[in-house]
């Protein structure tokens, strides 16, 4: 029996006002510590916020036959389809895709057979419009045409090399030198702004444009299993379809996909199955370990990590080598400054600032460029390795060289190093070793090992190969991680130039050890 007077029945409407509210908070949220930068799961709280995950649509004074063609191709309203046919049958693409899982949880309110609350899984997509890019940027067919003309045999270590923009790469450098010490000093907070403006002005290279704005563009979801292998491949085929590329010319496509976690893993699966060159012996994981360079951590009180591959540990990583790093360039400036001890660096440019007798911003930019001269380029590191090179070097670049070092616990009755021992004292040594085992070993007094003391510096300074080393890569990857946030496409591809020159040195270095 229905009720005599049910309740009217209204429509819900979302504000929206509260949906840019939630729009809002996700992007607030990409700052947080935790988040891995993907965009992904704001994408999926986008998703949730505005109820595109259930191909909801809200919309008044439209016949269901003017609505229903911009329904198949959404991507149509944005403008991010391509353009002219000439461009499908040059194979470009002009967006990229970044996708995810998403769950919506459904109540039963009405009991039944079979029925029960449900957890509903799918796979969401956004598109997001690719902007200043040329029109053979992403040509398929050309790439392909390079690789069966084997052109890439003539892509050696020296052409990377001479192709790098050493002179700009340099100059980040002083100028992450110089904003190491700014922020460390007090006194010279203030000239932390000159360093900003220098890196969007003189070493700018490929800028975003002022006021612009991403298109971003929510596609359909579909009930697909992006982390299977076949699940994956079936989502990216429908997210293309929507976006008005069939699956015939989605095979010839330099597409570009994102995501997080399992869905990356599953990415790579599908690479791996779907590339037309692949090596499974791919050296180049190899080298990719950091325990040679993460000595200081335990000395520095820092979380010691055991898996680099876990989301979780990237920002306690990048935190602690952010950290030495600047803890050693800090060091660099106060040998450059003549001081004997690093608490004497903050008092000794307060008494500057004091007196108004604080260096000019050029003198500092000269130290600094000095300073990436002496100790973070590969000049300094070949020549901490060579005695020569250390003098033939200018007096300003050249290393003091400090006393050898010898344990103070070092028996007084032990022959000392520079003793060059006879093949007769050797044999009547190798002679005694069974009948030594048996006695106890007898120590003089002065044998005795003494109290470990306070290590006084002595004067003098050897460079440190290793040091230098860690300085300079990790250079590049905080100009890396400060030219993305701003904008500067430019300044980060000029750093992944270098990094791709270091992968193929280091599978040039593996083919020759193996032959």
């Amino acid at each position: 029996m229905f009720p005599n007077n049910p309740e009217p029945h209204t429509n819900k409407r979302r504000n929206p006002l509260i949906i840019q509210a939630a729009a809002i908070s996700s992007f607030v949220l990409s700052r947080n510590q935790y988040v891995n930068g993907y965009m992904a799961i704001h994408m999926g709280i986008w998703h949730i916020a505005t109820g595109s995950h259930v191909d909801a649509v809200f919309m008044k004074l439209l016949p269901d036959k003017l609505l229903r063609p911009w329904l198949k191709h959404p991507l149509k309203i944005f403008e991010l389809r391509l353009g002219n046919p000439e461009d499908e049958k040059r194979y470009q693409v002009l967006y990229r895709f970044v996708l995810d899982n998403i769950q919506e949880f459904l109540r039963v309110w009405e009991g039944g057979i079979g029925l029960e609350n449900r957890m509903i899984c799918a796979c969401a997509c956004t598109a997001i419009g690719l902007e200043d890019c040329t029109k053979d940027a992403f040509d398929f067919v050309d790439r392909f045409l390079r690789i069966l003309k084997n052109e890439q045999a003539g892509l050696m270590v020296e052409k990377l090399y001479q192709s790098n923009n050493w002179t700009h790469i340099c100059g980040v450098q002083s100028l992450h030198v110089l904003h190491a010490l700014f922020s460390f000093v007090p006194s010279l907070e203030p000239m932390e702004k000159l360093v900003s403006d220098l890196f969007q002005t003189d070493f700018a290279i490929h800028c975003m444009r002022e006021g612009h704005k991403t298109k971003v563009t929510p596609l359909g979801c579909n009930s697909e299993k992006e982390i299977e292998t076949a699940g994956m491949l079936c989502a990216i085929h429908n997210f293309l379809s929507q976006a008005g590329v069939s699956p015939v010319q989605a095979s010839h496509l330099i597409s570009w996909f994102g995501g997080d976690g399992g869905s990356v893993l599953a990415m790579d699966t599908v690479k791996k199955y779907l590339a037309t060159m692949y090596d499974p012996e791919d050296p180049e994981s190899d080298y990719k370990n950091l325990y040679n360079i993460l000595l200081t951590i335990a000395c520095a009180g820092f979380k010691c990590l055991t898996n680099f591959k876990d989301c979780g540990n990237y920002y306690p990583l990048s935190q602690s080598m952010t950290t030495i790093w600047e803890t050693q360039i800090l060091d660099c400036w106060r040998l450059e400054l003549g001081l004997d001890h690093d608490e004497k660096m903050n008092p000794y440019f307060d008494a500057l600032a004091a007196t108004s007798r604080l260096p000019t911003f050029e003198w500092f930019c000269e130290k600094g460029e000095q300073i990436v001269d002496h100790y973070l380029t590969p000049e300094a590191y070949e020549q901490a390795l060579s005695k020569s090179f250390n003098d033939s070097a200018p007096d300003n670049l050249k290393f003091p060289v400090g006393e050898p070092y010898s344990s103070s616990t070092l028996s007084h009755s032990q022959p000392s190093a520079t003793d060059d021992p006879t093949m007769e004292n050797c044999n009547a040594d190798v002679e005694n070793v069974d009948a030594e085992e048996d006695e106890p070993a007898i120590q003089p007094k002065s044998a005795k090992e003494k109290k470990p003391t306070l290590h006084i510096e002595e004067k003098g300074f050897t460079g440190d190969p290793n040091s230098i080393l860690f300085k300079m890569e990790y250079s590049w990857w905080i100009e890396a991680a400060y030219a993305i946030p701003d904008g500067d496409i430019g300044r980060v591809w000029e750093i992944m130039k270098v990094y791709t020159e270091y992968s193929l040195f280091f599978r040039t270095c593996i083919l020759i050890l193996s032959i």
